[in-house]
Order: structure tokens, then sequence, then C-alpha cells
């Protein structure tokens, strides 16, 4: 692998990540694992569909030499916090199936973990989303029931868990159950944008006119002028007027 190219930077960075999780520290912003991810991140969050090709691929190159850094780590606590870390930062450059993988060494490791299932469920989830075939996305869907529902039982408190639970059962018609998990968040952040709109939602479906559109109002008084919801909010307040007009 020739010096300078992305693969070489990849390979260097893993290898700094190897040295700094047996004992030697390197530092956490300025080291060249850092330095590589944040190329891998810029090139993921550019909205051209070349520039996260090029990342993905970027990451395939690397990938023997992440699986031999995974072996040399003998450790197991090691392995799996190798693997978490490398799953999260992908994770949060939206580059999903590469994040499940290393997120199922984390799990294969340390089951119980609520981050490790929560992230696993939210990857899973985003591909679910994204999917068309029908029968993957029903194997995503039980994947992100799976990891979901361990994350859950740890944590039932969690707003993030709560959200994901959610949104999972409205997109399977279970608006019930999902009004439970929403209610769960506002009980504690009764300003949650994205949760107001979630239960907004439920209560049009529902035909609770008069609850979502308080809900839309008060949306309208907490968000600032030019805040990017506040065109979803209007247009969803043009279709309940409507619906409220025909009753």
């Amino acid at each position: 692998m020739k010096p300078g190219s992305t693969g070489y930077w990849i390979f260097t960075g893993l290898i700094a990540v190897l040295l700094g999780f047996v004992g030697f520290g390197i530092g956490t912003y300025n080291n060249p694992v850092t330095i590589m991810i944040r190329k891998a991140q810029v090139l993921a969050a550019k909205p051209d569909v070349e520039s996260k090709k090029n990342a993905i691929e970027a990451l395939n190159e690397a990938h023997e030499y992440i699986d031999v850094a995974m072996e040399k780590l003998k450790v197991e606590e090691s392995r799996q916090m190798f693997a978490l870390a490398l799953g999260e930062m992908l994770m949060k450059s939206d580059m999903y199936l590469e994040a499940v993988k290393y997120l199922e060494i984390a799990y294969s490791i340390l089951p119980g973990d609520y981050s490790i299932n929560y992230d696993l469920a939210f990857c899973t989830m985003r591909m679910y989303q994204f999917a068309a075939d029908p029968q993957k996305k029903e194997e995503l869907y039980q994947k992100t029931i799976h990891h979901g529902s361990i994350a859950y039982g740890l944590r039932p408190d969690n707003p993030n868990i709560n959200y994901l639970m959610g949104i999972l059962k409205f997109d399977k018609g279970d608006l019930k159950a999902a009004m439970k998990n929403f209610t769960v968040i506002l009980d504690k952040y009764p300003d949650d944008v994205d949760t107001l709109l979630a239960a907004a939602r439920i209560y049009y479906e529902w035909g609770d006119y008069d609850k979502a559109q308080k809900i839309y109002i008060k949306l309208e008084s907490i968000l600032p002028e030019g805040h990017s919801k506040l065109k979803l909010i209007e247009k969803n307040m043009q279709n309940l007027s409507g619906s409220m007009a025909d009753e």
C-alpha cells in the first residue's frame, strides 16, 4: 500500500488505535485514526453519491487491516471497545451497513450492553426504513426489534430508545404502543420537537384533531423563526384544517 493513499492512512490510524487500546496513549483529537475517521466522515456527509461511494470504498480497502487489528486484541474488553468505537464512528457518518459489522462483534462479546444494542437497533432501523425488498425489510425489522427490546429492557425510561421503539411501532401501525413510548419522553421533555410532531401525527390518525392542533400551535410558539420544521408544521396545519372542515 502506497504511503499517502487513503488506505495507507486508514492502516496507520488502525495501528494507532491498536496501540491506544493496549496501553499507549495517543490523544483524542489529532491522532491518526481520528484524522482518518474525520476524512471518511467528510466524504460520507457530502450529498453527492460519488463521495459516499468513495468513503465506503476507502473503508472496504482497509477491512483486512481492521480485521488484523481485531485479532491482535486478545483481551475481549479491548476488542469490544475497539469494535464499538469504530461502529459508532461509522454510524455517525450514516454508514450503517459498515457500522453493523463492528457493532455485531461488540455484541458477540457483550450482548447485554445498552449502548451496543441501541446502536445496532438504530442502524438496522435506518436500513429497514430504506430497504425496498420486502424480505430484507422484514429481516431488518426483526433485528431492530430484537436489539431495541434488549436496550429498552435495560433502560425503559431512556428517551432515545423510547423514540426509536415508538417510531418502529408507529410504522407498523401500532399507534397505541407508539404513543406510550412517546409519552415517556414528553413526561421528561415536554418541548421535544420530534416527539411532539410524532404525537400530533398519532392524534391526527386517531381523529383527535383538537389535540393535534394544540400540539402544532405549541410548536409554532416554541420554535424560532426560520426553523426547518416550521414548513412541515404549516403543511400539517393546512391538512388538519381541511380534515376539521370536513367533519
